[in-house]
């Protein structure tokens, strides 16, 4: 869209909720090509990351309108994060319009030696017939980060009663943050449940009045969504809810900041590119059902921790038994 805007190329203004991101995409590409002459804005490099979040006609499309006739094109993704399920190419690895071998690259100058070897653990186990074995080589950051210390570490809550569940999370992010004596500005709280989301937040804003930025709606706002369709039809008010909760979600993940002095509370498909000091990623029995999706999305949300990592059971029973067995489980909070 920014593109047509700036080479003055005219297009249809579709509201978005009304259409398909992927076909918009595609039209918009389509458009640009109809308008490659007034294309006055090229390239001598261009480089992507995360590229196997990106369809193969997107890639496509980017060199042959974008990039200058001997420019550079430079691509860098993971397959075992292709949490979109973008098709991949014979060898399980992103589709690409460049031809010949990938360089991998395998050492990590982000995690900590510990979160290294629990996400070839995870790869080992849960990847082993999808995707190709590539080992990751620990590359030590500095000696603060010796001095300091790190945590991976795992806790189950899954006996705590209904109404016992966020104070017990709450009692563990506290604890812990407490005790490592970590800033909320490098603490974000992952979760795939948009209510315990909304929940934790509210808890962490109001009772505990900490700034916090979430990537979803707030509980007054979800309250809001469901007082303004509380009189529609079950059908409609279905539709409309999920059009104005969308709305709030696209709209505080394109100002979400990751250096505000808040905490953060994410999906991990909304925290997918950033890291940060401290992760508690939040495991729930939703996280048991769509089993191809969830494998990337609980081994993306490992990688993102440069430091801490706390994962928080919630009766999950896919990944209960991976994390025992790799971690043990602490008893945080009591």
């Amino acid at each position: 869209k920014q593109m047509l805007e700036i080479n003055n190329i005219p297009y249809d203004k579709e509201p978005y909720d009304k259409i398909v991101p992927k076909i918009l995409i595609k039209k918009r590409f389509q458009r640009l090509e109809e308008y490659k002459d007034r294309i006055y804005t090229k390239y001598n490099s261009i480089l992507i990351d995360e590229v196997q979040d990106f369809e193969y006609y997107w890639l496509k499309m980017i060199e042959k309108l974008f990039l200058r006739k001997e420019g550079e094109f430079v691509l860098f993704g993971d397959e075992k994060q292709n949490i979109y399920h973008r098709e991949l190419d014979t060898n399980q690895l992103p589709q690409t319009p460049i031809l010949g071998r990938w360089k991998e690259l395998n050492e990590s100058y982000r995690l900590t030696q510990k979160n290294v070897e629990l996400a070839l653990q995870f790869q080992k186990e849960f990847f082993s017939d999808k995707y190709r074995d590539i080992g990751i080589t620990y590359v030590q950051q500095n000696m603060m980060d010796i001095l300091t210390g790190q945590k991976t570490m795992y806790c189950d809550i899954s006996n705590s009663g209904s109404d016992m569940t966020l104070k017990k999370m709450i009692k563990v992010i506290e604890h812990f943050r407490i005790n490592e004596q970590i800033s909320p500005n490098d603490i974000c709280i992952l979760s795939s449940n948009h209510g315990t989301l909304r929940e934790l937040e509210f808890i962490f804003r109001k009772e505990k009045k900490f700034n916090t930025t979430v990537v979803c709606e707030t509980k007054e706002e979800y309250e809001k969504v469901c007082k303004l369709t509380k009189d529609l039809s079950k059908e409609e008010a279905k539709k409309e809810k999920k059009k104005l909760l969308d709305k709030y979600r696209r709209m505080k993940k394109h100002v979400f900041e990751m250096n505000a002095g808040v905490m953060k509370l994410c999906t991990v498909h909304s925290f997918k590119g950033w890291e940060i000091n401290t992760i508690f990623l939040i495991l729930d029995d939703k996280d048991n059902g769509d089993i191809e999706n969830n494998d990337e999305l609980i081994y993306t949300a490992i990688t993102r921790a440069k430091k801490n990592l706390i994962i928080i059971n919630n009766k999950n029973d896919r990944y209960k038994s991976f994390f025992e067995r790799n971690l043990g489980i602490s008893r945080i909070g009591g």
